[in-house]
């Protein structure tokens, strides 16, 4: 007999692990918990951006999701204590959510025939790891070691050449990761993350120079200063509000749009849509002229321009779905998304060379708190296109994300800080 299992959090982890086991005649999926509805998570399972398409017949009803006529219940309760596991006899219950990584709160599975819970996130506690993202974001120094190097006049275009180097890693890692994926399998392209990774080291080591830093308070005092830098510094409190919106704008962008793109008018498939990341590329290139000219003077109307382009874009983004012609819908989609990149890119790399002509001394303080608060923005883009695309779909995803661009001008309007 097959050991039947449930599945609370159908997002990327839950569907893949899925896809995992679809075919091992041991394993029976029963039901999925999930606060998106069943057609949404159907097509979820079917279209995904990295690891291509199901081949498996997929169909749905209000409550359920089946794949090769094998059906299986679809809950939509927030309580994993109120979730009714019972009903379809699950014997292991994964938990996938991210957000029930304590023992006492996977735990509240534990009723009726579920016997065992298997959380996929690190749990709370001596077992958790955070080595891939904390190794990640180490990359984010390059910014304020660059800058320490270079004259306050020239600082805005160095500063551009980094973070255009950063937006381009960012923009290639899904499509690259993508296609990677079909030609050979989601492993691959760990794998030779670890060999690219390997070689970028081994460049580090030989040619990254050795700084010593201005400040000489303990690391525990450092750690401390941070919430005084935020209450201290206005430019660091502006520009990092603006950067979260912009980051918001494009991360709520991105999370959805490998969603719409599967459907008419566009009608694309896995490499087709590898292929439309890859075009908009493009937009990571607006960082070193944002740099230079940001060194000219014209931050403010850089900064202006920049934010009305996200509005625009997300607008003809929306209005690309409207169009019948296939080419004519992806041609809009695509200007979309370059120009949508390009605002976004400008305001990063504004908002870091302001920033980074602050105090010397706290240059690594200051950077940390703009990354992290931007990233925070990231959060929130994407959290809200969740909500805005399960509720009433791409176009509220494209209004969600408009509306963190109004958000940032409003903010232009209101106050010059950080555009000296």
């Amino acid at each position: 007999m097959p050991i039947k299992v449930g599945i609370n959090g159908f997002g990327r982890i839950g569907r893949n692990i899925m896809r995992t086991a679809l075919d091992d005649k041991d394993i029976q999926f029963v039901a999925v918990n999930d606060v998106t509805d069943a057609k949404t998570l159907a097509h979820l399972l079917k279209y995904d951006s990295i690891l291509g398409n199901l081949p498996h017949t997929i169909t749905h009803t209000d409550d359920s999701i089946a794949v090769e006529g094998k059906s299986f219940k679809v809950f939509k309760v927030k309580d994993p204590g109120q979730i009714d596991w019972a009903s379809v006899g699950a014997e292991i219950v994964v938990e996938s959510t991210g957000l029930f990584t304590k023992g006492e709160e996977a735990r509240k599975h534990l009723r009726g025939p579920v016997k065992k819970v298997i959380i996929s996130a690190p749990a709370d506690g001596p077992d958790a790891t955070f080595v891939l993202g904390v190794s990640c974001a180490a990359i984010q120094m390059t910014v304020p070691l660059v800058a320490s190097m270079i004259p306050p006049a020239r600082r805005g275009r160095a500063i551009g050449e980094v973070v255009s180097g950063l937006m381009f890693g960012i923009l290639l890692s899904r499509p690259i990761a993508s296609l990677i994926a079909d030609a050979w399998s989601w492993r691959a392209f760990y794998f030779l993350s670890a060999i690219a990774m390997a070689i970028l080291l081994g460049a580090l080591a030989r040619y990254l120079p050795t700084l010593r830093p201005q400040a000489k308070s303990s690391y525990g005092t450092l750690l401390l200063s941070f919430p005084k830098l935020l209450r201290d510094e206005p430019v660091l409190r502006v520009r990092a509000w603006t950067a979260a919106l912009a980051m918001a704008s494009f991360s709520a962008f991105w999370a959805a749009v490998a969603l719409r793109l599967p459907d008419a008018p566009f009608s694309l498939d896995a490499k087709g849509i590898a292929l439309f990341a890859l075009i908009g590329v493009a937009g990571a290139a607006a960082a070193s002229l944002a740099g230079r000219w940001g060194d000219r003077g014209w931050t403010r109307p850089l900064l202006i321009a920049a934010h009305l382009l996200i509005i625009a874009s997300l607008a003809l983004c929306a209005w690309s779905v409207l169009l019948e012609s296939r080419i004519a819908a992806l041609v809009a989609m695509t200007i979309g998304a370059t120009l949508l990149d390009f605002g976004i890119t400008t305001d990063q790399t504004l908002g870091r060379r302001a920033i980074n002509l602050l105090h010397p001394e706290a240059r690594g303080r200051l950077n940390g708190l703009f990354v992290a608060l931007f990233f925070l923005g990231g959060t929130a883009g994407s959290a809200a296109a969740s909500f805005a695309w399960a509720y009433s779909g791409w176009v509220a995803v494209c209004a969600v994300g408009a509306f963190f661009g109004v958000l940032a001008l409003i903010t232009d309007i209101a106050t010059r800080t950080g555009t000296s």
